[in-house]
């Protein structure tokens, strides 16, 4: 090999060599620097590519967390209000109970009233000012919104709070009475209401016949288990036509009344028994028959208040002279009850023979629209009942919008889970791709300072050489 001084071959290796080493030392120490695996995309193209969409996925996933806490507490926000109203509604409903009561005066239901009216105000206060980031949740203007709860678009879930909850937004009701209930027993005449069948008939000496006061009817269908559908009774009333008690005028004469199968009243002889004597002895057998009496109009009324058939039978037996008279004549007198049905949604009836008065065949009770809470008042007994039977209706909204935003808020809940399971995952993928591995970095770093602090010296070595050439001058 010839020595040269022009071109030192050894020194250019060692350089290129050199070179070679400070390419991974450089790369180490910006990995070690920045944390990152890949700091460009000569680093890796395609990680890099796969790591950008990552990114993107885990910034997502982090707001659409963000986006369910917040769908969760506009939801709590609005069911904790809901909680507020229906403790409103029941202590409604509890007044109108106790003003339906027969013990109180007009005057007492009046101050109950007051109170009633300030609890539907404060049901209108609720549902009008309950808001979330400005935006009124209870009235039903809030309508359908979708929550993002995902990276991508689309993937959203939607909650639903079309129902407004005002006074006039709640509390309609489908009520219609039936015209006095059916008499005629039939065992065979089946009664259906919203599709479900009503069992009427009644146990002891009656089994297999269909009772027919409109008390055993309610009684009927309260028990049948359909939904949301309430049946109460009217009092049974019956005004006789007769201005008399009971007089008789000779010892043969007899006169027997009797009312709902009890005997009230039998007497044999002459006997002179006035209105008032005739309306007590009724009332002393009420506890058996069912029935108060009392005069009013100059005639005596008879009063069944749960709505039980009041069902009267007089004889009489008269020997001749004067004419007697009776405050019932002679015979049979049927009164019947009425039925009234009630409900937060439509009723159909299926009714054949008319059993329950509302006509037979098939017919519809709708609900009423223009009647709601905001109307409900408590200054009389009817009032009341109404009363009962509409905060029932709004109740019955409140409580399936409730367990709407219930399953709704379980979803949210499940949905956050999950968006955390995911987000880890992807971040740790993201992660693996990305960031750098310190001991391995440091172990490349470490390699490389050697190789280059090797690379040097032999440079300096390789420089030298040339300097050889002056022994040979020397000489």
């Amino acid at each position: 090999m010839p020595l040269v001084i022009n071109t030192n071959i050894q020194s250019l290796n060692a350089q290129r060599n050199l070179n070679k080493t400070l390419m991974p030392l450089q790369t180490a120490m910006q990995r070690l620097s920045s944390g990152l695996r890949i700091n460009s995309a000569k680093d890796d193209a395609a990680g890099l590519a796969v790591a950008v969409r990552m990114n993107s996925q885990i910034k997502g996933l982090t707001q659409a967390y963000r986006n369910a806490n917040d769908a969760v507490s506009l939801v709590q926000t609005a069911e904790g209000a809901i909680d507020e109203m229906t403790n409103a509604l029941q202590r409604i409903r509890e007044l109108a109970v106790q003003s339906a009561n027969a013990s109180n005066t007009a005057l007492d239901r009046s101050a109950t009233d007051k109170e009633v009216q300030q609890l539907i105000q404060e049901v209108d206060r609720i549902a009008t000012q309950t808001q979330f980031n400005n935006q009124t949740l209870l009235d039903g203007t809030l309508g359908t919104k979708a929550f993002q709860i995902g990276a991508n678009a689309g993937q959203t879930i939607n909650v639903s709070l079309n129902q407004g909850l005002k006074s006039t937004q709640i509390g309609q009701i489908a009520t219609d009475t039936g015209v006095a209930v059916s008499t005629t027993n039939i065992v065979d005449d089946s009664v259906y209401v919203n599709s479900t069948e009503v069992a009427l008939s009644v146990a002891g000496s009656e089994a297999g016949q269909l009772a027919d006061s409109a008390y055993a009817k309610a009684m009927a269908i309260n028990s049948s288990g359909i939904s949301g559908v309430t049946a109460t009774t009217n009092a049974t009333t019956n005004t006789n036509t007769n201005a008399f008690g009971v007089t008789l005028d000779n010892a043969a004469d007899h006169y027997k009344l009797e009312i709902n199968g009890v005997n009230v009243y039998e007497h044999t002889g002459a006997v002179t028994v006035t209105q008032s004597e005739l309306v007590d002895t009724i009332n002393v057998y009420a506890s058996q028959t069912g029935v108060t009496a009392e005069v009013t109009g100059g005639f005596i009324k008879l009063t069944a208040a749960d709505g039980r058939n009041i069902d009267i039978v007089s004889t009489e037996v008269a020997s001749g002279g004067a004419a007697n008279s009776y405050a019932y004549a002679a015979g049979t007198i049927n009164g019947r009850g009425t039925l009234t049905l009630s409900s937060s949604t439509n009723i159909d009836i299926n009714d054949a023979g008319n059993r329950l008065g509302f006509g037979a065949g098939t017919s519809t009770i709708t609900v009423d629209t223009t009647q709601n809470l905001s109307a409900v008042q408590v200054t009389d007994v009817d009032k009341s009942n109404d009363a009962i039977n509409r905060v029932d209706s709004a109740l019955n909204v409140i409580s399936n919008m409730r367990a709407d935003l219930g399953a709704i808020l379980n979803r949210f809940t499940s949905t956050m889970s999950n968006l955390s399971n995911v987000l880890e995952n992807i971040t740790a993928a993201h992660s693996r791709i990305m960031d750098a591995d310190f001991a391995s970095e440091t172990a490349n770093i470490t390699k490389a300072q050697i190789l280059q602090q090797a690379g040097i010296s032999v440079l300096a070595q390789a420089n030298s050489l040339p300097q050889n050439v002056l022994t040979l001058l020397r000489q």
